[in-house]
């Protein structure tokens, strides 16, 4: 009885707060397809500024991933740092944001210590992943978050670029943090 007056509660004052939002006589609507917010505005409640930031990073992700995806089966090769010759995981990362004028540190665990922490709840297209491979060894591996519970990076010695799931037990076990360096 006691959960359900405190559900019944809980409703009750969601519906307070939705119905005095839009009887304040701004209804702010977010439309599928990553469409722009729709916001009717009235003299007491204007519609707050457009947020470009967060359209612009959003973009600049997309263009970060089209640009990794060009180099989708390019060979692995330690210490790679162009498409030419291979990539290893970090100068992967490290070439794909450099193509968008980012500077990335030649090494995985510098780039563990750019941008910002994000949790994996939060990730974005564009953002780092990173993971421990080796127990002993100081080095990380990185790549790039593409979707949800998706990434691309060069693995190892006899593979290629490739795209894969983040959430495969191999991943979940080394995962370690991820950063966003866009903004």
């Amino acid at each position: 009885m006691t959960r359900n007056v405190a559900s019944l509660f809980r409703f009750a004052l969601a519906l307070a707060v939705l119905l005095t939002l839009g009887l304040a006589g701004c209804a702010t609507l977010e439309p599928m397809g990553g469409e722009a917010p729709i916001c009717r505005p009235t003299p007491e409640a204007p519609c707050p500024p457009p947020k470009p930031a967060k359209a612009e990073a959003a973009s600049q992700g997309q263009e970060l991933i089209e640009t990794a995806r060009t180099m989708m089966g390019t060979r692995y090769k330690y210490g790679g740092i162009a498409p030419q010759s291979g990539f290893d995981c970090s100068g992967f990362t490290r070439w794909v944001y450099e193509q968008h004028g980012i500077d990335l540190p030649r090494s995985s665990v510098e780039q563990f210590e750019m941008g910002r922490p994000v949790g994996i709840e939060s990730l974005k297209p564009g953002d780092l992943v990173f993971f421990r491979i080796r127990r002993r060894n100081q080095s990380l591996h990185v790549g790039i978050v593409t979707g949800p519970g998706t990434f691309i990076h060069s693995p190892n010695k006899g593979d290629r670029v490739r795209e894969e799931s983040f959430l495969q037990p191999y991943w979940v076990g080394r995962y370690i943090g991820a950063r966003r360096v866009l903004n």
